[in-house]
């Protein structure tokens, strides 16, 4: 499990206006690195010096005025445009939109107001080979392109209907696959996933969506991630009234298919889901993810589109992980830091996420391996194909794949890890009191009570949906059927 370093706590008093802090970002400028905090109560902005990975001085604050357009801000977009970053605020009750120039010093410079524009909710921005685009979501979606100065010209709105899921869109994300742009947004109340190829103008030519009742189900979708592992593109989507996290592969042609759907346990911190970003380390991808839990929980994406719980920190009374209002993690210099902000802590906190425990990774191919781990605490994945996998010494990762494979743990702590891929497979040296069988990936499969233990020739036979686990007596150890309990298991 990966651990974590507090380095340090920033909180609210006379001279910071933290009040609520509503949305958090780490924003590289010629300068360095810079911290930029929104302040819902304070209806305020605030930029921190970070230079050498740690929090330094206020650079500038954008105080609430009648023109600043920071009325009730709740989330930031940045935006690149022409070698200068501009920040749009997410406002309520705010009757001009007004575009920042984030300036190389970290200083607030509005670029004048977006035409006569109330002010925005909630936006994305991209660039795609035409030009700069910001998407905005409320009822429908709304496209405008950037011109001179930060100034936005509307080119095309796709409005709700009753065949669409675009009510109350509240997370937008977007991704480039195989050279084709799309755009996805999800619906809160008006519960639902669409993908959107993006035009050249800016206009969506609407692809797909996804309700509820399409697959595992969701309710309040909050936050959507797009994230590529290994050439395979994935959408994360958390949502709130499920506490789930929900993973999509994106086809070619933007259609969205469910490959994974975890919900939070008491080892997880992501209860009414809220807020999720992603770093790759080591060619690794992670994910990073919130809600109202308390803590923050760091999961893996795999190339086959699972999660893996890696690690959780929960909050305490010296930092601010209580009901986590925003995100930020970025690899610096080869550490991975991570800011999290809370509204009711009114603060933020800077954590470094210690990933010296990681594994070495291993991975197989399409076909048929054979797979052998170091003396060191190994990850190996079998990916697709009939692989021999044999994890040698050390507490080793051992992901089946898809395809009949066999697995041996060796020497150290074990975990193997199953897909569900309605093949057999089985396990060749369990050692059931040091090693772990990980069925966290199969769907409906929430505790031993789910699985059937059944007496098989060689050993046992652990039946799941409708894969089958061969477990096989080995060098005088034998297998019966009350050998397991829940202990054995990861669910």
């Amino acid at each position: 499990m990966l651990t974590f370093q507090v380095e340090a706590t920033v909180t609210d008093t006379k001279k910071l206006l933290l009040q609520g802090v509503s949305d958090i970002d780490l924003v590289a400028l010629d300068r360095g690195w810079t911290v930029v905090v929104a302040s819902t109560a304070d209806s305020a902005l605030t930029s921190f010096d970070f230079t050498g990975g740690q929090i330094g001085e206020v650079l500038d604050t954008q105080r609430f005025t009648d023109s600043s357009g920071t009325r009730t801000v709740w989330d930031m977009t940045f935006v690149t445009l022409g070698g200068s970053v501009g920040l749009i605020p997410a406002t309520r009750y705010e009757d001009q939109a007004v575009i920042y120039n984030f300036t190389d010093g970290g200083d607030f410079a509005p670029s004048g107001s977006a035409g006569t524009m109330a002010g925005l909710g909630l936006t994305l921005a991209i660039e795609i080979d035409s030009g700069t685009f910001v998407f905005a979501g409320a009822d429908g979606l709304t496209s405008y392109r950037f011109g001179a100065g930060f100034d936005l010209v509307e080119e095309a709105h796709f409005a709700d209907t009753s065949k669409r899921f675009l009510g109350d869109v509240s997370a937008m994300a977007r991704a480039k696959v195989e050279g084709t742009d799309y755009l996805f947004a999800a619906s809160a109340f008006d519960a639902g996933l669409s993908s959107f190829r993006i035009k050249s103008n800016g206009a969506l030519q609407f692809i797909d969506d996804v309700a509820p009742a399409d697959g595992s189900g969701f309710s309040k979708p909050q936050a959507l991630l797009a994230v590529s592992v290994e050439g395979v593109d994935y959408l994360v989507m958390a949502s709130a009234g499920t506490s789930s996290l929900t993973v999509f592969s994106v086809a070619s042609d933007g259609e969205l298919h469910e490959v994974e759907h975890l919900l939070d346990t008491l080892d997880t911190r992501f209860q009414n889901a809220t807020h999720i970003e992603s770093f790759v380390y080591d060619d690794r991808s992670f994910l990073v993810v919130a809600g109202s839990d308390d803590g923050i929980s760091v999961l893996e994406l795999s190339a086959s589109g699972t999660l893996s719980h890696m690690g959780t920190l929960a909050d305490t009374y010296d930092i601010t992980l209580d009901n986590a209002s925003g995100l930020a993690v970025e690899v610096i210099d080869g550490e991975v830091v991570l800011l999290v902000s809370s509204d009711t802590d009114h603060g933020f906190t800077q954590i470094t996420i210690d990933m010296s425990a990681l594994e070495a990774v291993m991975r197989g191919s399409a076909g048929a391996d054979w797979m052998k781990g170091s003396r060191e605490a190994d990850y190996i994945d079998g990916m697709d194909g009939d692989d021999l996998i044999e994890g040698n010494s050390g507490a080793d990762v051992i992901i089946d794949g898809k395809g009949s494979d066999v697995l041996l743990g060796g020497g150290g702590a074990d975990v193997f890890r199953f897909v569900e891929d309605n093949t057999p497979d089985e396990l060749a040296d369990l050692r059931p009191n040091n090693d772990m069988i990980d069925l966290s990936n199969y769907a409906g499969i929430n505790r031993f009570s789910d699985i059937d233990v059944m007496d098989w020739c060689d050993g046992v036979m652990i039946v799941v949906n409708a894969d089958i686990i061969l477990v096989r007596d080995y060098s005088g150890v034998t297998f019966e059927v009350d050998t397991f309990d829940a202990s054995n298991f990861i669910f």
